[in-house]
């Protein structure tokens, strides 16, 4: 029946290069757009300073100091493994920014240093326009997951010229690889993941 489906349908919406070249080879030959699960290619211009970010410590930082986690807080993303890192990296600022899901962010506030907390910033929820500004207005993105299927976030850090510091067991991370821009390396905070 899917096959059916695809062969006769006037114009498919696919996810994936990967998904488009297969949707092909079933004989397709409608309208065919790509979405990247959603991704979505920002302007500096789009961006809009999120409303709940105090910026008197924010500007403190230089941008290359600036390293932002954008994401649920779900176990499965590891925003604890940040918390981790900040001791390890005193003259940078950290941006948590995303709902809270598994972890709250008085769990995640409990796991540093009260000298650390100062220089990690949540920001809850940020809408498109507050994270243009963040993707543009930060140095580098962790991205720590355990798995992800693809990794949105991911692809439209790259397509804003920020640096990705990722688990290889994100799917989108293999666009790091293709860019000549990544070096595997394994760390001793996290001995199950492969970074790029």
């Amino acid at each position: 029946l899917g096959n059916f489906v695809i062969r006769y349908s006037s114009a498919l919406v696919t996810t994936s290069e990967e998904e488009s070249r297969a949707t092909r080879t079933l004989g397709y030959r409608g309208s065919l757009i790509e979405t990247r699960l959603g991704a979505f290619v920002f302007h500096e211009a789009f961006g809009r300073k999120p409303s709940n970010i105090d910026f008197s410590i924010y500007e403190e930082f230089p941008k290359e100091r600036r390293i932002l986690f954008l994401g649920r807080l779900a176990r499965k993303k590891n925003p604890d493994f940040i918390c981790k890192i900040v001791p390890l990296l005193r003259t940078h600022l950290f941006v948590i920014a995303g709902p809270e899901d598994d972890w709250t962010v008085e769990d995640l506030s409990n796991l540093l240093l009260p000298d650390d907390r100062k220089r990690v910033i949540f920001t809850d929820h940020v809408n498109e326009y507050e994270k243009a500004w963040l993707l543009y207005n930060s140095g580098v993105m962790l991205f720590p997951s355990d798995h992800e299927n693809y990794g949105i976030s991911l692809v439209e850090a790259l397509c804003a010229g920020l640096p990705v510091v990722a688990s290889t067991n994100v799917s989108s991370s293999r666009y790091i690889s293709q860019l000549g821009v990544g070096d595997r390396k394994s760390t001793r905070l996290n001995s199950s993941h492969e970074w790029i």
